[in-house]
């Protein structure tokens, strides 16, 4: 799955940003830049191609990168308590 995702985090919440189904990924790309530049948001961001995985950050101290991991991590498991459990996806 080559599909990349941005983290943005403010205060100790965050939210996950996937691209939108259907939407010019360059655009939505470019817009979630200049969202994060004019804000000074703090940002991690991951990149998975077919070799490899990248991870970046901008404007994020050790913790702030720890507490970023811990948001990530409570997603994926509500998507697999999602699947296995065929809920319907929180809006």
């Amino acid at each position: 799955m080559a599909n990349a995702g941005a983290f943005c985090f403010g205060g100790f919440m965050g939210k996950v940003l996937s691209f939108p189904s259907g939407a010019d990924k360059e655009q939505w790309a470019k817009e979630i830049y200049k969202a994060i530049m004019e804000r000074g948001d703090k940002v991690a961001v991951v990149i998975q191609t077919p070799e490899q995985v990248e991870t970046g950050y901008f404007n994020c101290s050790v913790i702030e990168k720890q507490v970023m991991v811990g948001h990530l991590q409570i997603d994926i498991i509500h998507d697999v308590m999602r699947a296995t459990y065929d809920l319907d996806p929180l809006e």
